[in-house]
């Protein structure tokens, strides 16, 4: 097995063969990454330049080790700056499978013997830290859950691969003041469950499993994460306002009321793929949204299988965006009229629905005559905004990630699109602005009547 080479076609996004060697696992992850979706671990900015240099260097030091090494490896992980661990760990089982249980072992050892920093820092003053860093109401949250049952708050989140935010989990056990020998206990258990199935998996269809994983975890567990971190008396889980209001008729840029409401409401789709990371999001996190909605892009075909069910229900609410997109003050009438009614047939005929009262023109323009177009053909409340996520022009997922900060506030009416992939990237972040603030997601329906 040492000098051969492992088909592994029968695995769907995988390349075809994969070198094997000691800790192939680890080099071929670069190798695939560069082959496949770009989501190569080769840097493309300063911060990934210098943890690439920093993971080859601890490499370096430590592979001469052997067993040993893979404790070193575990630790450095679990204490500092996170290593592609997974991948080292297999790396070592795929070039000696015998032991596999001893490397599980060491592994599982070293990263609970690296979270004992964390622990320590959690132990001696890390509350400020973390309620600053998620908010007083979930860090007692969390608090709470590590009181009912410290052991599995803990053990499940190690059992857990990247992106999870291990060590947040860590820091929180720290100040909860969980008992130290369950601490260890349980990130020796959970880390250790981990790496033994990896390594299964490795040993039966290649390293190449270990990228395909993580291929499919990037795109969903960051969600399953927050959800799991927030489920304790989600703002999700509460029971909608039984006293509804009528939409008003004329515009509507924020929701009525003071209470602890959030309107998301996400426009266009000219993405196929992040219409279906949105499918994807609402499905795993139970979020509640409304989309407005252009017929001209084929997203909404290509995707009505996922979103129908959840219009269905009512967790996602189909709005009027025009058939494709123009600006309907520099069109005649009745090339207006044409816009929205075609919408509307679309909409009936793709979701059940036609999204009236609520219509959305395009660029926020509209003039008094468009609006009794509009409300000619039922769209009596032209539904604006007001706060946005920025997205509407290329931006940074920082940049986003600042001006959900600012948006999300209760009773506001937030504008986003479905457009391109940044917002895809920080849907744990706007979670956790979310839940940390108590607030409610809603769709339009549920607050008006």
């Amino acid at each position: 097995m040492a000098s051969s080479q492992l088909s592994v076609s029968s695995c769907p996004g995988f390349s075809a063969t994969a070198p094997i060697n000691h800790l192939t696992g680890y080099r071929s992850l670069f190798a695939y990454n560069q082959n496949t979706d770009n989501r190569q671990l080769a840097p493309d900015n300063c911060l990934k330049r210098l943890l690439h240099k920093w993971s080859l260097f601890i490499l370096a030091v430590l592979k001469p080790l052997g067993v040993w090494g893979v404790l070193g490896f575990a630790a450095v992980d679990a204490a500092f700056l996170g290593m592609p661990l997974d991948a080292i760990v297999t790396g070592y089982v795929w070039a000696n499978p015998r032991q596999l249980l001893l490397y599980c072992a060491m592994a599982a050892a070293g990263s609970a013997l690296g979270s004992i920093v964390w622990y320590v820092i959690g132990y001696k003053g890390g509350e400020v830290l973390l309620v600053r860093r998620i908010g007083e109401q979930r860090f007692n949250k969390i608090k709470a859950s590590f009181e009912r049952h410290e052991f599995l708050a803990i053990m499940l989140p190690s059992m857990l691969p990247p992106p999870t935010p291990f060590k947040l989990f860590v820091l929180s056990a720290g100040v909860a003041e969980m008992r130290f020998s369950h601490f260890l206990a349980a990130i020796f258990a959970g880390r250790f469950l981990r790496f033994v199935l990896l390594s299964f998996l490795v040993i039966r269809f290649g390293p190449g499993i270990v990228d395909f994983l993580g291929g499919i975890l990037h795109h969903h567990l960051r969600t399953a994460i927050a959800v799991v971190a927030a489920a304790s008396g989600s703002s999700s889980a509460r029971a909608f306002p039984t006293q509804k209001v009528a939409p008003p008729v004329g515009v509507l840029t924020r929701l009525p009321g003071d209470d602890n409401q959030l309107a998301l409401t996400i426009d266009d789709g000219a993405s196929v793929a992040v219409v279906g990371a949105f499918a994807d999001f609402c499905r795993d996190s139970g979020t509640r949204l409304t989309f407005f909605v252009n017929g001209a892009n084929s997203s909404w075909s290509a995707n009505a299988p996922a979103l129908r069910p959840m219009v269905d229900s009512g967790q996602i609410q189909m709005g009027n965006h025009t058939w494709s997109h123009p600006d309907i003050t520099r069109i005649g009438s009745a090339s207006v009229a044409d816009q929205i009614r075609r919408n509307a047939d679309f909409l009936r005929n793709t979701y059940g629905v036609d999204g009236t009262p609520y219509f959305r023109p395009p660029y926020g323009r509209h003039t008094p005559t468009t609006d009794q177009i509009a409300a000619d053909q039922g769209y009596t409340t032209i539904t604006l905004w007001s706060g946005d996520i920025g997205d509407d022009v290329p931006i940074s997922e920082a940049g986003l990630i600042a001006a959900a900060q600012k948006s999300f506030q209760p009773q506001q009416i937030v504008l986003g699109h479905a457009n391109k992939p940044t917002i895809t990237h920080c849907y744990t972040q706007l979670l956790d602005i979310i839940h940390s603030r108590n607030l409610q997601t809603v769709t339009l329906n549920d607050v008006f009547a």
